[in-house]
């Protein structure tokens, strides 16, 4: 079983090879993480030594002619894009409140826009090959 976290949830995973949503799973098959972006299925994960991103059910590899870049477009909209060379392969809205941020929220001092925006989150995985390496070294499953 290959398992994707879910990126709002701690304790709630996808089942890659089923596509299945599983709760309380054993995170040692744990490969990346996933986030529905209104019914389509997001994420990122390594398999077979190599990093993917994750499009409703269609895999993309991600090497070194791969970007990808956040926007704002209005109020707490975003626009996460995927390029390889310079053609954007995918685009996709997504919502991320900033007022999440506020230190009400952070008691440790630590907390920062990517634990909580996920198009942040993947930006920075995408256009950072050796964060990417660091993945694929200490991957599990």
């Amino acid at each position: 079983m290959r398992l994707l976290r879910s990126f709002d949830r701690r304790n709630l995973f996808l089942d890659l090879d089923a596509f299945d949503i599983v709760e309380g799973a054993d995170s040692n098959s744990e490969i990346g993480w996933f986030k529905f972006i209104g019914s389509v299925l997001t994420g990122i994960y390594h398999f077979n030594n190599e990093l993917l991103f994750l499009y409703d059910k269609a895999s993309i590899p991600l090497d070194a002619l791969t970007s990808a870049k956040v926007f704002p477009v209005e109020g707490d909209t975003y626009n996460f894009t995927l390029s390889i060379e310079s053609t954007i392969v995918l685009d996709f809205l997504y919502e991320f409140n900033q007022e999440i941020l506020c230190e009400a929220y952070d008691t440790t001092g630590f907390l920062e826009r990517e634990d909580f925006d996920w198009g942040l989150f993947l930006s920075h995985i995408v256009n950072d090959k050796a964060r990417q390496k660091r993945m694929l070294i200490n991957q599990k499953g």
